[in-house]
C-alpha cells in the first residue's frame, strides 16, 4: 500500500466521467479511445488517489473495432508532478495479447520516468 495505494477499471465513460471526474464533453467531442482520453484519465486518477504517478490505458482489446479504431490500437499515458505525456501503440494478435502487452508497454513508460 505504500507503493501502489488503488487503481480505477472504467470501461464506460460514464464511468470515467463518474470515478475519474473527466468532463464528459472531452469524452464526446474525443472518444474514449484517444489521447486526450488517456491522458485526462492519468491526471484525475493521480488526483484522486493524491500519488505522485498514476498511468492510464484505453484502447480497444478487441474483438472488434470500437469507435473507428481498429483492434490493438492502445493509448497509454502517465501523469507526474512534471505533467502528463502519452504514446500510442498497435499491437496486434489476440485479446489476451493485447492487454499483455499494453500492460508492458505502460510500465516500461513507469520505468523510464523512474530512470530520468
Amino acid at each position: 500500500s505504500e507503493v501502489f495505494p488503488g487503481g480505477f477499471v472504467t470501461y464506460s465513460a460514464a464511468t470515467k466521467s463518474k470515478l475519474l471526474g473527466i468532463d464528459p464533453g472531452l469524452l464526446e467531442s474525443y472518444g474514449t479511445v484517444s489521447q486526450e482520453c488517456a491522458e485526462a484519465m492519468a491526471v484525475y486518477a493521480r488526483k484522486q488517489a493524491e500519488t505522485d504517478y498514476a498511468v492510464a490505458f484505453t484502447g480497444v482489446a478487441g474483438p472488434d473495432e470500437l469507435e473507428g479504431q481498429p483492434k490493438g490500437t492502445v493509448w497509454i499515458a502517465l501523469a507526474s508532478d512534471k505533467g502528463v505525456s502519452s504514446q500510442l501503440y498497435h499491437f496486434n494478435r489476440d485479446r489476451a495479447y493485447i492487454r499483455h502487452s499494453a500492460v508492458m508497454a505502460g510500465l516500461n513508460q513507469i520505468r523510464k520516468e523512474l530512470l530520468n
